[in-house]
């Protein structure tokens, strides 16, 4: 039977060139454009979602006169006493950036390239990094120790192991209220990572050890630049935590004022203003976050439901094209429909005909598509800043929606002129009449949507 169906799908093909061309190029360019705009969105939503454990991130939400102070950073000394004071932290890390392109002394060179973080020794215990060489529990554990991404190994040392060896870090420093901290000195590579993925809200190239910073034991808990995240025990909610976190850090807030003021948190309340931590889910961070202080620049959660309705949008007005054609060329098949229903075609039999010409259809339309999101996936990368490349359609996820996703627009596009066209009586078929009235109705209503 399928033989059959194809046969008839051929030869129908080859007699209308034209309207075939025109509805493989339709589908095609709705095709391309929705697989363009679909690994755009997956991408945007997928942010920080290759984590193993369940983190999220401590953020300072406070208020002082008139001013909102909602900062991504907070204080060096909240790590600890959270971990100590809530049962439901499995583990905390404290992350640190120095500079987006550290000064590298080397032998024979000077190189000033890669963004250099502090990281507290846990920081493998909380984020899903792959480390290629090195032990993770111990790689960040001495003063003075550094990881390095891959690429930025390569970079330095070249085909050469470059474990153990020593790089020399030059100018880095950061300022505070007790002068000018310098982490200048020799640093010893104790692990070589794979670099942060393209999807995750922060990247560094040198990953340095925090002990080396002598001011992460500060107990300042009112000025800090430290991005803390906690990695939770399954089952844990973490917005029920708020309440705990508050009782853990008020009376220390309350004391940090005291100093600095002269008063204390419930008297810095009475005034309007207010200090106090919340958490934020790691994955929320990229499309939901409108905190100062972020690392990177995030995306917009309302940019991506815009491209999603246009994505929509584009593969539903090219399946409205195509069923707007088929009704539109139904007069060139009436006699062959009236003389196979003559001969004892049921009509659940040329539905399915119709329909596997859809599908025919659409798997030309599939290839096209293809080839043009191939061409100019380039030009996409370069208007959107992604890197995307052919091999993203190539995942397990994908394989599985593409064909589905052929088998849904075949039954979008061709289910409206199969039903249509195997409805003609036989006889005003072989006569090449047919009411028209109410095709002409939905192809007119599908032209103004």
């Amino acid at each position: 039977m399928i033989k059959n169906y194809f046969k008839i799908a051929w030869r129908n093909i080859l007699k209308n060139k034209a309207l075939f061309g025109i509805n493989v190029l339709g589908l095609a360019t709705g095709l391309a454009t929705f697989l363009t705009i679909t690994l755009f969105v997956v991408d945007e939503l997928s942010y920080d979602d290759f984590h193993s454990e369940q983190i999220v991130r401590v953020v300072l939400d406070a208020k002082m006169g008139e001013e909102n102070i909602n900062e991504a950073s907070i204080m060096a000394p909240v790590a600890t006493t959270l971990k100590n004071a809530i049962p439901e932290i499995k583990q905390t890390v404290r992350i640190h950036k120095l500079a987006d392109a550290a000064k590298v002394k080397l032998p024979n060179e000077t190189l000033r390239n890669g963004r250099l973080f502090l990281a507290d020794e846990t920081f493998f215990d909380v984020f899903s990094v792959k480390m290629i060489a090195g032990n993770p529990k111990t790689a960040l554990l001495k003063p003075n120790s550094v990881v390095l991404t891959q690429e930025q190994a390569y970079l330095y040392f070249g085909n050469e192991d470059p474990m153990n060896k020593a790089i020399e870090i030059k100018d880095i420093g950061i300022w505070n209220e007790k002068g000018f901290n310098s982490f200048e000195g020799n640093y010893t590579v104790t692990g070589i990572v794979q670099k942060m993925p393209s999807n995750s809200h922060f990247h560094f190239d040198l990953l340095a050890s925090m002990s080396s910073n002598s001011l992460a034991n500060a107990q300042n808990w009112l000025s800090g630049q430290y991005y803390t995240y906690l990695s939770l025990y399954d089952g844990s909610d973490y917005k029920s935590l708020e309440s705990k976190i508050k009782k853990a850090s008020d009376q220390h807030f309350s004391d940090g004022l005291k100093t600095a003021l002269g008063m204390n948190l419930q008297e810095f309340e009475k005034k309007g203003n207010k200090v106090k931590l919340g958490l934020q889910d790691i994955e929320d961070i990229h499309l939901h976050s409108n905190l100062r202080g972020e690392y990177e620049e995030g995306g917009n959660y309302k940019t991506v439901l815009i491209f999603s309705t246009i994505a929509l949008m584009m593969l539903l007005i090219a399946c409205f094209n195509f069923i707007n054609l088929s009704t539109a060329s139904a007069s060139k098949r009436l006699k062959e429909i009236g003389m196979r229903k003559v001969l004892g075609s049921a009509k659940q039999q040329l539905i399915h005909q119709f329909l596997f010409e859809s599908f025919i259809t659409t798997v030309f339309a599939l290839g096209i598509g293809l080839c043009i999101f191939y061409v100019f996936l380039p030009l996409f990368n370069q208007l959107s800043g992604k890197v995307f490349h052919i091999d993203r359609l190539l995942t397990f996820n994908n394989i599985l929606f593409i064909p589905a996703l052929v088998l849904i627009i075949s039954l979008l596009a061709g289910a409206y002129p199969a039903f249509f066209m195997s409805s003609f009586n036989p006889i005003g078929a072989l006569k090449n009449k047919f009411t028209s009235s109410k095709t002409i109705g939905v192809r007119s209503t599908l032209v103004v949507f």
